[in-house]
């Protein structure tokens, strides 16, 4: 395993799931229906604040009451960050979906930020259950059941469908969805229920059940509180995650807008999997040598490449600068 995964692996155990238990799965048959068979996208209405301009882009904060129904009150307070670029004609946007225990602009606004130089609007979705939504008892980004981390799912995926839609009449531009880790699955998801939708996903898992239950993070996971880890947890586990497996969904009807990139090196999700998901959706590929956090924290031009490529948007000359390092202190 590289050594920036284990350190990553260090963090989240820090953070177990699951101390209360598996909760209610009745919820697994209707969230694995809404994303099987989606009905009409739920209206979204957003309130901004005024820009505030950094590093020659417009930043703003955009808040929302969730249109899935049932959540908790601070889980249906939703928030969007907004980059806008403030010179310079509109080229494209991405939509940017969070991975595992990303709470906040910061990891997604260092990947994409530079984006904003080149005319790209960048818009940051914060998960239900992260950040300000997470619920009363909630540590961190440490789930309290499995029902919750069910919840997120369907939610994200609402709220994407949402967002992608808000962008696509807001901008006349192309609009792209992107993901790492957790979030290039939640961001395959969601581009199959609207599939001319450009994507790039970075080591994507096909599903949670092997990365959490036989790998390096499943010490983020309460077995205790499971159930003990044993053969007969493990597999109710794995038959409830397999639930979630991409493979069961259509592929993009347009592979030439899609990129998949896989690390060769990845101790925290199976490398094949990047690789199983290209095959199985006959979309392009592409290896990067590194390890899962390396492909964020040492190739992002990769990855903005790939966003500019499935955007159809060249690449300008001048040089980018970094807008990660904005932080949440003047927007929440």
């Amino acid at each position: 395993m590289h050594w920036m995964d284990r350190v990553q692996v260090w963090a989240l155990k820090k953070r177990h799931c699951f101390k209360d238990g598996w909760g209610d799965l009745s919820v697994v048959d209707h969230v694995c229906d809404s994303i099987e068979n989606p009905g009409p996208i739920l209206p979204l209405d957003l309130s901004w604040t005024d820009p505030t301009l950094v590093l020659g882009a417009e930043l703003r904060l955009g808040s929302f009451t969730s249109p899935v129904p049932a959540l908790a009150e601070r889980v249906a307070q939703g928030r969007v960050w907004w980059l806008h670029p403030a010179d310079q004609d509109v080229r494209g946007m991405v939509v940017a979906f969070a991975s595992w225990g990303d709470e906040g602009p910061t990891l997604r606004g260092r990947i994409l930020g530079p984006l904003v130089r080149e005319g790209v609007s960048i818009v940051i979705l914060e998960n239900p259950y992260y950040g300000v939504r997470r619920p009363e008892g909630q540590i961190a980004g440490g789930l309290r059941t499995v029902e919750d981390f069910i919840r997120m799912q369907g939610t994200v995926f609402e709220e994407g469908r949402a967002l992608l839609s808000w962008a696509q009449r807001t901008v006349d531009a192309p609009v792209a969805v992107f993901g790492f880790s957790m979030g290039g699955h939640i961001g395959a998801t969601v581009t199959t229920a609207m599939r001319n939708t450009p994507l790039v996903v970075a080591a994507p898992p096909l599903c949670p059940s092997e990365p959490m239950s036989e790998g390096p993070l499943s010490v983020c996971l309460d077995w205790d509180a499971l159930g003990g880890r044993n053969p007969k947890t493990i597999g109710r586990w794995i038959e409830t995650m397999d639930r979630f497996d991409l493979r069961q969904l259509p592929a993009p009807r347009r592979p030439e807008l899609t990129r998949v990139i896989g690390c060769s090196q990845d101790g925290l999700v199976p490398a094949t999997h990047a690789l199983e998901i290209a095959e199985h959706w006959a979309l392009p590929f592409e290896w990067q040598q590194v390890g899962h956090v390396g492909v964020v924290l040492t190739r992002g031009r990769v990855l903005r490449r790939a966003l500019r490529d499935v955007m159809g948007i060249p690449q300008r000359g001048r040089r980018p600068a970094l807008l990660g390092a904005v932080e949440t202190s003047r927007t929440g």
